[in-house]
């Protein structure tokens, strides 16, 4: 029941950015195209698609977002905390 609740909530936290993102774009097929984008990139190469920030934090643009992520190179990992915490809309 716990776990079933956090999801609920982190998804309708999702669909809320999805939503203040796509009020300022006009468009959730742009938004939703831009985030899958970003993923494909993130599966193929991480380091080489991101720009570099600081010690293994990096970002990567998308039009109209930007995702930052972790890449911790030792583990081969690459982590974000998912839409509503690393994507932002970029213009």
């Amino acid at each position: 029941m716990l776990l079933n609740d956090l999801r609920r909530r982190i998804f309708l936290g999702r669909a809320a950015e999805l939503l203040r993102i796509t009020e300022v774009f006009g468009s959730a097929l742009l938004v939703l195209r831009a985030a899958d984008q970003i993923r494909r990139h993130l599966e193929n190469d991480p380091a080489d698609k991101g720009e570099f920030l600081s010690k293994g934090l990096y970002y990567i643009d998308e039009q109209p977002l930007r995702a930052f992520f972790l890449i911790d190179l030792d583990a081969m990992v690459v982590e974000n905390n998912g839409l509503s915490n690393s994507l932002v809309a970029t213009g």
